[in-house]
């Protein structure tokens, strides 16, 4: 697939999410990324290939961007089901505002389970001899 790219800026990244075996980038023909083969227990897999981060650049501004994709053979499908320009930062605030239940429940258990440890150990220490 290829596109012209809008007005970017340096902090800039184009986000597509999908399930993929190998993607190659390129700017203006000219390739600058390919993703890296993952490894898990020395064996190459596909586990964690769902989305990909383009870093942007200023210079990239009106010029013709091209991705080749592969994607995943698999039950759940094989589609590019979102593509999006945002800033480093956005995206991670986005990311947060998307797991506010799951970031609540690990700062309340971390919370509780250092409140255990502390009476715990009031209760051990002043243990009667």
């Amino acid at each position: 697939m290829s596109n012209t790219l809008p007005t970017v800026y340096g902090d800039q990244i184009l986000v597509l999410r999908c399930y993929y075996d190998h993607f190659t980038v390129s700017i203006d023909g000219t390739e600058i990324l390919e993703d890296r083969p993952n490894k898990l227990f020395g064996h190459e897999t596909n586990v964690g290939k769902k989305e990909i981060w383009i870093p942007l650049s200023a210079d990239f501004t009106g010029k013709t961007i091209s991705i080749k994709l592969n994607m995943q053979k698999a039950l759940y499908g094989s589609e590019l089901t979102e593509g999006f320009i945002t800033t480093r930062s956005g995206y991670g605030i986005m990311q947060m505002k998307s797991n506010v239940p799951s970031i609540v429940l690990f700062v309340l258990f971390t919370v509780t389970g250092i409140c255990e440890v502390i009476v715990s150990a009031f209760f051990i220490v002043l243990k009667p001899a």
